[in-house]
């Protein structure tokens, strides 16, 4: 007899997924738990939400995530497509505390599908509090971070923000 564990049970729910084999997906965590007694994670309840959404059965995809130990992952996998359930989603990252700016970006990108622009505005123009984007470069085996719209007053600040632009000129110049 062949010995599973969550790492096979997983790549077997990602292929069933991918492949739109929506009930072996919910055979295979069954499976998981009466026959192997293997406790699926968030990535193997991921994996089932995935397929659900993916065979647009958006409700059945919020059942799962709530069902499981719901993590902020599983909920954003859910703030796409109709617009009711993407604002459920949204609501429970709140409760959760792990709201971000993607969340806003991706909310605005439902209500565009749906043809709402006023709502996409307004979902959008919440992105500016959030924090963008962070860089961080080494110099001397020393760490240096930096944060979209910091102000960097390191002693060494004219040649950090030079390295900086020399990195920017040559990403862009590579496009």
């Amino acid at each position: 007899m062949m010995w599973l564990n969550l790492v096979t049970f997983l790549a077997a729910l990602m292929a069933c997924s991918h492949a739109g084999h929506v009930d072996e997906v919910l055979r295979l965590l069954q499976r998981m738990r009466s026959e192997h007694r293997l406790e699926p994670g968030a990535v193997h309840y991921g994996c089932v939400v995935d397929a659900l959404y993916r065979a647009s059965d958006a409700p059945a995809a919020a059942e799962v995530a709530a069902g499981s130990a719901p993590t902020a992952v599983l909920w954003r996998m859910l703030m796409r497509g109709e617009v009711g359930g993407a604002r459920a989603a949204r609501r429970r990252l709140r409760d959760l505390g792990a709201e971000g700016g993607g969340d806003a970006a991706a909310m605005g990108n439902v209500y565009a599908v749906a043809g709402m622009w006023e709502e996409k505005e307004e979902a959008r123009s919440g992105i500016q509090r959030w924090d963008h984007g962070r860089s961080v470069i080494k110099i001397d085996g020393w760490m240096y971070e930096f944060a979209d719209g910091d102000r960097c007053w390191h002693r060494r600040r004219k040649e950090l923000l030079e390295i900086l632009h020399r990195i920017s000129l040559i990403s862009s110049s590579s496009l």
